[in-house]
């Protein structure tokens, strides 16, 4: 019955909540601001080479991404071109037309263009081995990314 009393008193269940919620407010310690440099001197010695890898993982991924954008650029009309160089006989202009960009389709081209009048098989495998070429310069540097992270 006594616990049917307390339980039916609201006003006492709201004071008692009122009086543990103030309690709680000021029992937290005011946050303190906190520099990103004394974060960082926080973190001790081992805090610089994280920071050096961060800002080399950076200049990596700038430069790749670069470096991929200007290779895979492509020009809509250097096939069309080449063909018709090819077709009126004219190889010097056509291996000119192909290293006008310098781009990975253009030197893949005319590595196959300069071997014109050899087997296809030879002239397929040197354009295979110029396309594994430009994709191992494309991949350059990629490896530090997986040893970094």
């Amino acid at each position: 019955m006594m616990i049917l009393n307390f339980i039916l008193q609201p006003s006492v269940v709201n004071d008692t909540l009122t009086n543990a919620a103030s309690a709680v407010v000021t029992n937290v310690a005011p946050a303190e601001s906190v520099s990103y440099l004394s974060f960082i001197l926080k973190g001790g010695i081992l805090i610089v080479p994280i920071i050096i890898l961060l800002f080399f993982c950076i200049y990596v991924i700038i430069e790749r991404y670069l470096s991929i954008k200007k290779a895979t650029k492509q020009d809509k009309n250097l096939v069309s071109d080449i063909k018709l160089q090819l077709k009126s006989g004219k190889l010097d202009n056509a291996i000119m037309l192909c290293g006008r960009e310098n781009t990975a389709a253009g030197n893949i081209l005319r590595s196959g263009i300069s071997i014109i009048g050899r087997p296809i098989a030879e002239i397929e495998s040197n354009m295979e081995k110029t396309a594994n070429i430009e994709i191992a310069q494309m991949e350059r540097g990629l490896g530090y990314l997986g040893l970094i992270s």
